[in-house]
């Protein structure tokens, strides 16, 4: 018996203590519960937040993994178009070269399309230079040609003139000759009558002083 109530006296302290700790737990919780509900509040706070950095800082992983991507990307493409420039650029330069060249082509054709201009025009003035000095060499040859002329008609009628004299002087040769075998028939004639030289006929026909003076006179 002595145990039995020693049990329910242990019993009924154990409830005491329950029943303490159970109102000791109700002020607690009546004095803390608006700390926690605060405490539970911001911790929901905490978690959306810590969701959320834990989305933004997915977020900008997949940013960060993009803009690697796009500036790779980047970074390719102005690879891409810097040996595009450079190609560009090679070529501007091939044509500036091929402009300078044709312009230098052309300068070289122009001058000599203009020393052709000048050639041919100075070819022309010489052409009427020379024109001219034909028509003048033309007048001078058409001058001496009539004076050629002018001198075959003289030198013919002076041929005419000293054939004649030459025919005259023949006939005159000729008679000359018969004069001079006429001369020699007398000389022998004489000498062969008279017996003298034919000297002596020859004084006869020749003119004295005096009668020379009567002549003059």
């Amino acid at each position: 018996q002595g145990d039995v109530e020693g049990a329910k006296a242990e019993s009924n302290g154990l409830r005491r203590e329950k029943a303490e700790m159970a109102e000791k737990q109700q002020e607690m919780a009546s004095e803390h519960l608006p700390v926690l509900n605060k405490i539970d509040k911001h911790l929901g706070e905490l978690r959306e937040c810590a969701d959320q950095l834990s989305a933004d800082a997915e977020m900008l992983s997949q940013m960060f993994k993009l803009q690697v991507e796009d500036s790779k990307t980047a970074t390719s493409e102005r690879d891409a178009i810097a040996k595009e420039l450079a190609s560009l650029n090679s070529t501007l330069r091939r044509e500036k070269l091929k402009n300078q060249l044709k312009d230098i082509e052309l300068a070289k054709k122009e001058t000599l399309h203009k020393r052709t201009i000048e050639a041919r025009q100075a070819a022309l003035d010489s052409y009427g230079q020379g024109k001219e000095l034909i028509k003048e060499a033309e007048t001078r040859l058409k001058r001496k040609e009539a004076e050629w002329k002018d001198a075959e008609m003289e030198v013919s009628r002076r041929n005419i003139k000293l054939d004649a004299y030459k025919e005259d002087m023949r006939r005159a040769t000729i008679d000359v000759d018969d004069l001079e075998q006429q001369k020699k028939e007398c000389m022998k004639e004489f000498k062969a009558s008279t017996g003298k030289p034919y000297a002596m006929l020859l004084e006869q026909y020749k003119i004295k002083p005096t009668e020379e003076v009567q002549l003059k006179s």
